[in-house]
Formats: structure tokens, sequence, C-alpha cells
């Protein structure tokens, strides 16, 4: 019987309360540091997320405003149709 869990010997190795508490809390830690980069990474992609939708709804509220104004709309309905079609 021992010759058949002797490969598993080389790699068990006995341990005392101290070491074995000390290991774990260390594997936790790892697993803690791990999961808290994760987060911080999910955090910045929504943060930068926001800020884009933000600049997003600043830029269609300014837009709507100058809409309001006759010269400034004929002014952005021009460079509109100037792009549109210079991109064909």
């Amino acid at each position: 019987m021992q010759s058949e869990y002797s490969h598993f010997m080389d790699a068990l190795s006995i341990v005392d309360e101290p070491t074995y508490t000390n290991i774990k809390r260390r594997k936790l830690m790892q697993k803690q540091t791990e999961e808290y980069e994760q987060a911080s990474l999910f955090d910045l992609k929504a943060e930068a997320h926001v800020k884009t939708m933000e600049t997003e709804a600043l830029k269609y509220e300014k837009l709507r405003q100058d809409f309001k104004d006759p010269v400034k709309r004929r002014e952005i309905l021009y460079e509109s149709y100037k792009k549109l079609l210079l991109s064909k």
C-alpha cells in the first residue's frame, strides 16, 4: 500500500497549527487582493463610461442650445452637409 501512494508522499508536508494558519491567511490575502484588483478595473471602466456619457450629454445640450440661434443653426447644417458630401 505504501508503494501505491509513495508518489504522494513527496508532495505532502506535515505542518503545525501556526504554520497552517499562516498559509491559510496568505491564501486568503492573495484571493482578496485578486478580487480587489478585478473590482478596481471594473470601477475604472465604469467611471470612464460615465465620463463618456456625461461628455456626450454636454455636447448634445450645447448643440440643442446652438440650434435655437438661426445663424448657428445654418453653420451647423452647412458643416454637417459639407462633411457628408466630402465623405462620399
